[in-house]
């Protein structure tokens, strides 16, 4: 290990923004560690300096070698925040895509237990989305709950506190003014705007977050950026040790960031106010196959949703590559019919695009032929391509940048920059399940005005 402590130069300005506690300390101080990452052990035979061939072979060994560099700083009041990166021989670019988070949070006492906390996170953040990570991370808590499965439960407590749906009446929020992203009067569904994902593997927590807040009666919580990462991280967290307990999954599963179906089940399992108001659906053809049942559970909420013996239930939907939340809530004692409350961590508009299947057609090539320029613009950013000629850049854009692993030519589907029929056809999928599901809610709580679908 080499560690190198790292300051400004002497008589260099201090930022103006710096906080006045932070001037009177003084300068920050980032401390930089290198770590081999894989232990090499050393050789008994070899002692003392080394002949010219031997330092040869142990200089190049050593360059070759992949190793990590972590960045690591302490923060006021304790605790620190540290960014990994691993470094391999190949590597084309720097910094690489993703860089792995470290926050100590602070030290809480009483029952809960504190815990260090990891996030895969993409070197293209601002400097505002990661101070809001790391103070989130500081003061996320895991609750040390008895069962392994218990310990893999939603941080309630960072979500404002509400019973669960059955203890109070609970009604859909109307009133969303200019936070309403777009509406379908004809399905009575409502698009309310959450807060923006900008974290690209995040999706399925951002999801759980959404559909909690909204069954707890706290839509105003659905942009509230710390809170979100305070659940988040704690999730995480709780998840890494539930997967270390029971050998379920590894570290990185989870410290990735992405969250799948089983790791969400084990988070709405674990939380009173979740277990028995959410259901998770992984995929269209699992949606269809449980409708077809009529003893299936998504079947048998919607019907308690319908005939009013349930005021609520949510879904954490799965499309194509994208996680969704959606609220239904049952018709009102007023008469208001039953409403239907999707919620997308992109905000893209969905509740009236997709009233069709030839809308979702639409909408997927709308969303695709939006992507050029940004597409384009991100090719231009990297080394081999910012001077390769225009002409060149846009028929990457249109056909993908191919890769390959061991020599063997990855699927398109695989590859960072996918071509424009890939991305056409995988958001044309995902907006056809989102289509999918809204039509057949709406179909089942009895929402007038809908056809009913030939194949319920």
């Amino acid at each position: 290990k080499i560690s190198i402590r790292i300051r400004p130069p002497r008589g260099a300005p201090r930022r103006v923004a710096q906080p006045a506690a932070a001037a009177a300390m003084g300068s920050p101080t980032v401390r930089v560690s290198v770590y081999p990452k894989n232990a090499v052990p050393a050789d008994p035979s070899v002692s003392g300096p080394l002949s010219t061939n031997e330092a040869a072979a142990a200089l190049l060994g050593a360059l070759r070698a992949p190793f990590r560099v972590q960045w690591e700083v302490a923060l006021q009041g304790g605790g620190t925040a540290s960014l990994a990166a691993d470094l391999a021989e190949g590597a084309t670019a720097w910094p690489p895509r993703k860089v792995l988070l470290s926050v100590s949070p602070h030290d809480v006492g009483g029952s809960e237990t504190n815990e260090q906390v990891w996030l895969s996170m993409p070197t293209s953040m601002s400097a505002e989305q990661l101070e809001c990570v790391i103070s989130a991370g500081r003061n996320s808590v895991v609750t040390d709950a008895p069962s392994e499965r218990q310990a893999c439960g939603l941080v309630a407590n960072a979500v404002s506190s509400a019973s669960p749906p059955t203890n109070r009446r609970l009604e859909a929020p109307t009133h969303f003014g200019a936070d309403l992203v777009e509406a379908d009067a004809h399905r009575s569904v409502l698009q309310p705007r959450c807060l923006q994902q900008w974290h690209s593997d995040v999706c399925g927590h951002h999801a759980l977050f959404n559909v909690s807040c909204l069954l707890r009666g706290c839509a105003a919580d659905l942009f509230d950026e710390e809170c979100f990462w305070r659940v988040t991280l704690g999730n995480i967290a709780a998840l890494v040790r539930c997967g270390e307990g029971t050998g379920r999954w590894e570290r990185s599963r989870v410290t990735c960031g992405i969250a799948d179906e089983a790791h969400l089940r084990e988070l709405v399992f674990a939380d009173p106010a979740l277990r028995d108001h959410v259901s998770i659906v992984s995929a269209r053809e699992v949606w269809t196959r449980q409708l077809r049942t009529e003893q299936s559970p998504i079947r048998a909420a919607l019907d308690a949703v319908r005939l009013r013996k349930k005021q609520a239930h949510g879904f954490i939907l799965g499309a194509t590559a994208h996680w969704y939340a959606a609220v239904v809530y049952a018709a009102s004692d007023d008469g208001t019919p039953p409403r239907i409350l999707i919620c997308d961590s992109k905000n893209a508009p969905l509740a009236g695009r997709l009233s069709s299947e030839a809308e979702a057609a639409r909408a997927a090539e709308e969303c695709v032929e939006a992507s050029r320029p940004l597409c384009f613009e991100a090719l231009r950013r990297l080394p081999d391509w910012a001077h390769q000629p225009e002409a060149l850049v846009h028929e990457a854009v249109e056909e993908g940048v191919a890769e390959w692993w061991k020599g063997i030519h990855k699927s398109n589907m695989f590859w960072q920059y996918q071509p424009l029929s890939v991305k056409r056809a995988l958001k044309h999928s995902e907006y056809l399940d989102v289509f999918t599901y809204l039509q057949d809610i709406a179909v089942l709580v009895g929402i007038p005005q809908v056809e009913q679908q030939s194949d319920l």
